[in-house]
């Protein structure tokens, strides 16, 4: 039951790390926009900020899978659909996120 608890925690800090990167990608995207900086490279910074996270989470996603199915049954059962579902979320929100600096 350990084994899979400290998956779901690796899970987690995946997913808090993809969601860091995509803020962080966000956030530089909008202060530049702020200061009136035009700049193409700030915004494709921040694109690929975006993108990276997307990457992150689905890499997590990944991963938590692969470590799941090495521990094998147990008598403890998570909620796959559950975590696969948040790591969809994520990459998703992370892809619009990508797309609504490229149109901005």
């Amino acid at each position: 039951m350990r084994d899979h608890l400290a998956n779901e925690r690796t899970l987690l800090a995946w997913i808090r790390t993809a969601v860091t990167v995509v803020g962080l990608g966000f956030l530089l995207d909008r202060l530049a926009a702020a200061d009136g900086q035009t700049d193409p490279w700030i915004t494709y910074a921040g694109v690929a900020l975006a993108i990276f996270g997307a990457l992150l989470a689905v890499a997590g996603g990944y991963s938590y899978q692969i470590t799941r199915r090495q521990i094998g049954p147990g008598p403890y059962r998570s909620n796959v659909a559950l975590h696969l579902g948040m790591v969809a979320i994520v990459a998703i929100g992370a892809v619009l996120v990508a797309l609504y600096l490229i149109t901005a």
